[in-house]
């Protein structure tokens, strides 16, 4: 079952002071203002009530957008309160869903037996949204990326939102508010311009952590990290974990017409939402094209649509409970 592993995967590099950086570290000091504000706004609200649907009520697929195979587009995310976004390559569009996770959790993000890959994210409380008090806000403030390397002593990356540890034959620091670079065996990982980290586990597997910071903070607005796989393709299919099951899911969407109920005319608003029909092997279930602000390649972030799946849905569409993926320590 994902999310589950024999073994604790402890927070070793949070613990602690943390020595100086090491002379194996490439580090370039830049005068950064750690309270900058990087602008993520991740009000999504994908809590939405859909009318029964008759499975028939359907036509052709959706076609690929044109110009979207120019930019190489990330594999899939989580961000936010946390929000999950996955691309689905044959439509070159995004599925978006949201999970409400509980304060201090230790998420199973992914896990691929073959390569011996791991990505845990522990989960901080934030206030709730005025009049939504019963639905609990989180976010990512620590993540550890494991490798097995067959080799004396694996790789364990953690990353908080003052650090970044890499351990493994050694261990190392890199400050997040400096420019700075770590290689060790195979594995590269480097702190750019204090927002984000790039980590190079292989050829074909990259991952990116955006670091989020308020200068001004308002009441719902807290420092977060955000995952994002931007590079999948060196992942097994064996890979599992929140994002990582979806890695090589094979998804369509189906466009779905808009039918009154009964005598009761199409309002323009009704009119105006697409609807869509998510499959995936046996499953199937109804999902919604919306506007959302999405950080899906290296450009900046942008306005796009994604197809958003009710909340109601989400445990359907994991395939196991939240506690399933919830493990022990990291």
């Amino acid at each position: 079952m994902p999310g589950v592993t024999d073994g604790a995967r402890p927070w070793e590099a949070a613990a602690g002071d943390l020595l100086d950086v090491s002379t194996s570290i490439q580090v370039q000091r830049k005068d950064i203002d750690l309270d900058k504000d990087y602008d993520a706004n991740y009000d999504y609200d994908y809590n939405l009530n859909y009318d029964p649907w008759d499975d028939t009520d359907t036509d052709t697929s959706f076609d690929a957008q044109p110009g979207l195979g120019t930019v190489r587009v990330f594999s899939s995310s989580v961000d936010g309160d946390p929000h999950f976004v996955v691309q689905i390559p044959k439509l070159h569009e995004s599925l978006c869903f949201t999970v409400d996770g509980r304060a201090k959790d230790v998420l199973r993000l992914l896990e691929d037996p073959h390569r011996g890959i791991i990505v845990d994210g522990h989960l901080v409380g934030a206030p709730s949204k005025p009049g939504a008090e019963e639905r609990p806000r989180t976010y990512f403030d620590r993540l550890v990326i494991s490798m097995a390397t067959g080799r004396s002593a694996d790789i364990l990356i953690s990353v908080s939102l003052d650090s970044v540890v890499l351990e493994g034959e050694g261990w190392d620091k890199l400050p997040v508010n400096q420019q700075g670079s770590i290689r060790r065996q195979e594995v590269t990982v480097t702190v750019d311009n204090h927002h984000s980290c790039w980590i190079e586990l292989s050829r074909n597997i990259h991952f990116l952590v955006l670091f989020h910071y308020y200068r001004h903070p308002s009441y719902l607005q807290m420092a977060h990290l955000g995952f994002y796989i931007t590079n999948g393709q060196g992942l097994s299919h064996n890979t599992q974990g929140l994002l990582g099951q979806f890695q090589h899911t094979d998804m369509t969407i189906t466009r779905l017409k808009n039918h009154p109920e009964g005598n009761r005319a199409i309002t323009s608003r009704e009119a105006s939402v697409s609807r869509g029909l998510l499959r995936w092997g046996q499953q199937h279930m109804r999902v919604t094209l919306q506007d959302k602000s999405l950080k899906d390649s290296l450009q900046k972030r942008h306005s796009g649509k994604c197809w958003v799946v009710p909340k109601a849905e989400v445990e359907r569409l994991l395939g196991h409970s939240y506690e399933s993926y919830v493990v022990d320590h990291m």
